[in-house]
């Protein structure tokens, strides 16, 4: 008897007695008793052996892969990671730039059985992989993930109040994103800017991610307060651009205290979920606001890298379906 690894040996032992039985006992009856009973036997092993075949005879499912992300290290260093599918036997990861847009294309080097690959390809200020699962038989669909880094003439931090011309610093040496108190005892707030709008209207935006690296010690978290984030579906001001305005604006597209930012240390990324298609804009800009519920008396400030870095750039990683 076929012993699959559906069935334990005890199953099979069990199966192969009441065969056995069956055999001795339809030799003593009636040619109509004895068939039906010999037929009902050859059924009852016939439907354990359908329901003992292994997972990769039947098709993966439809839905792709989760877990889909990316740690981005270098312009020219992306790990994309994924969770593995049960039933899959080979993946397809494919990339492409979405500024400036072009096709998906395979990345190349990465082994079809592994559930990560390192892509060495230069990036752009936004690009998006793709992941798909087979069995040999039948494919899944894709899952989507695209990486936005914060603009550089867009993100910074604002001196104030009180304000001057000197108010706006969106190019400031590093760290370029800040927020608490400067040394001086003004309020500082600081701001990331993403283009998200090469998501497109027909995309539905299923997480985001934002992915920041600190700059400065844990001080400020521990004299300032917690250290909160406003997300603007949108551009605050209706403007890209920081403005003076931008510290206090809202309108209905503002999630106020969306989440906190806690002290990693400095040279440490952290990572906060976002939110969905509530947050993340498809097709404008998609902004945060950063600010310390801090003591006025206290003078320290945190601070991130902002978009001029060319290896930490702050990151908002979207999962996105098309």
């Amino acid at each position: 008897m076929l012993v699959t690894s559906g069935k334990t040996l005890l199953e099979a032992v069990i199966m192969k007695t009441r065969f056995n039985s069956h055999k001795s006992l339809c030799r003593s009856l009636p040619l109509s008793v004895f068939l039906r009973l010999c037929c009902a036997s050859v059924l009852s092993l016939f439907a354990l052996r359908l329901d003992a075949q292994p997972y990769l005879a039947s098709p993966v499912s439809h839905k792709g892969p989760t877990g889909l992300t990316v740690v981005r290290n270098s312009e020219y260093n992306n790990v994309v990671s994924w969770h593995a599918l049960p039933g899959a036997t080979s993946y397809i990861l494919q990339h492409r730039s979405l500024y400036p847009a072009n096709l998906w294309t395979d990345v190349p080097g990465c082994d079809p059985e592994s559930i990560t690959c390192t892509d060495i390809t230069a990036t752009t200020s936004g690009y998006a992989y793709r992941v798909q699962a087979s069995n040999g038989i039948n494919s899944t669909d894709w899952s989507n993930i695209a990486v936005f880094l914060s603009e550089p003439g867009n993100d910074g931090y604002v001196i104030g109040p009180p304000f001057s011309t000197d108010s706006i610093v969106p190019d400031a040496v590093q760290p370029g994103i800040r927020a608490g108190l400067s040394y001086g005892g003004a309020p500082l707030t600081g701001f990331l800017s993403f283009n998200t709008s090469a998501l497109g209207s027909t995309t539905t935006i299923l997480a985001g991610k934002l992915r920041l690296k600190q700059a400065t010690s844990n001080d400020a978290f521990e004299l300032l307060g917690p250290c909160m984030v406003d997300v603007q579906k949108g551009a605050f001001s209706h403007n890209a651009a920081l403005e003076v305005g931008d510290i206090s604006y809202t309108d209905a597209n503002t999630t106020v205290d969306a989440f906190e930012i806690i002290g990693v240390g400095a040279d440490e990324w952290f990572e906060a979920i976002v939110g969905g298609s509530d947050r993340v804009n498809n097709t404008d800009h998609t902004q945060f606001r950063i600010y310390f519920n801090h003591s006025d008396t206290i003078n320290e400030y945190a601070g991130w890298y902002s978009g001029e870095s060319d290896e930490s750039p702050p990151q908002l990683l979207v999962r996105y379906k098309e």
